[in-house]
């Protein structure tokens, strides 16, 4: 093995160890420690073949792999409150593919039922809108800001009614589901 396949290699295990990533985003940061590594600003096909075949490598010993990467992303996300749309920008940015991310979305629907009803209970009880509202007098003004927040968030218009407009906290989640 050459320097430079020592160097990425390191890289990359050392990268994997602090943050899951997908392998084409990992591919960016290889070629990134590689331009530094040999003060070019293009590389050859020798190195990128061997970036290639690193990751390549940890996809073999299931080191890295997108579905789960994206399956795991999703959920954590989905859990934190953000949209189905917001969710799906994220993981394009992280350059998963996007049959991957269409697949990991099916599989999430089947599990949970539907991904954005389920982030935006979260996001309202996050954000103490709706039935959560602390005030319980609901104003025009405070009704709109809360639907233009739940847009901005990414959610579409059938959600936001459906979960601002329950006034049932207790089994909430029974209906949503």
């Amino acid at each position: 093995m050459s320097d430079i396949e020592n160097y990425l290699e390191k890289k990359s295990i050392i990268y994997l160890e602090r943050f899951s990533s997908s392998s084409n985003n990992l591919r960016s940061i290889l070629i990134t420690a590689a331009k530094k590594y040999t003060k070019e600003y293009s590389l050859g096909s020798d190195i990128l073949d061997t970036i290639d075949r690193i990751i390549e490598k940890l996809k073999i010993k299931k080191v890295l792999d997108d579905y789960e990467y994206s399956i795991s992303k999703s959920k954590k996300y989905m859990r934190q409150g953000w949209s189905e749309k917001k969710i799906h920008r994220y993981l394009l940015s992280k350059r998963v593919a996007k049959d991957i991310i269409l697949k990991c979305f099916n599989e999430i629907n089947e599990e949970f039922g539907s991904i954005d009803k389920l982030a935006a209970f979260k996001f309202v009880k996050k954000k103490k809108m709706g039935p959560f509202r602390l005030n319980r007098e609901i104003t025009p003004e405070n009704k709109k800001k809360e639907y233009a927040l739940m847009a901005r968030s990414g959610f579409s218009l059938e959600v936001a009614r459906t979960i601002l407009e329950l006034n049932d906290i207790n089994n909430l989640e029974e209906k949503l589901l």
